[in-house]
C-alpha cells in the first residue's frame, strides 16, 4: 500500500491521487504490472526520472506512475516511443528475456498493424 502525506485531517489532492491509484492497483491486470516493472527498472538504471521522462514523451508524471504500477494499458505505438525513451527492447518489455521465435514474429507483426491502427498492449499480450 503506498503511503499517503501526513494528516491534516482534510484530504489534501495528493492523498485523494494515491488512493485513486490504489484502487487501480487493486485491479491491475498482472502481465500490466510486469510490463511496468521491467519499464521501471530500466528507467531507474538509465537514472532517468519520471517527470523528466514525461515531458520527454508528452504525458504526464502521473500516468507513468499508473502505468508503472500496472494500472494503464497503452497503445503499441506509443510503447515503442516510451521503450526507445529508456533504451529497452520493445520485445523485452512486453515479454522479460525469453522470448520464443513466434512471439517475436508475432510482436513484429503486431507493430506493422499498429501503425494503421491503434493496438493496446493488452491485445498484444493475449496473442502471444
Amino acid at each position: 500500500m503506498l503511503a499517503p502525506p501526513e494528516s491534516t485531517g482534510i484530504f489534501s489532492l495528493d492523498q485523494l491521487a494515491l488512493e485513486k491509484i490504489e484502487r487501480k492497483v487493486d485491479n491491475a491486470n498482472p502481465a500490466l504490472a510486469e510490463l511496468g516493472q521491467r519499464f521501471r527498472a530500466h528507467r531507474k538504471e538509465r537514472g532517468l526520472h519520471r517527470v523528466e521522462l514525461a515531458k520527454q514523451l508528452k504525458c504526464t508524471d502521473r500516468f507513468l506512475l499508473e502505468f508503472e504500477v500496472g494500472a494503464h494499458d497503452v497503445e503499441l505505438v506509443f510503447l515503442q516511443q516510451m521503450a526507445d525513451a529508456v533504451g529497452s527492447p520493445l520485445t523485452y518489455l512486453l515479454l522479460g528475456s525469453t522470448v520464443t521465435p513466434r512471439q517475436a514474429q508475432t510482436l513484429e507483426m503486431a507493430v506493422i498493424w499498429a501503425k494503421n491502427k491503434p493496438l493496446h498492449v493488452t491485445d498484444i499480450l493475449a496473442s502471444l
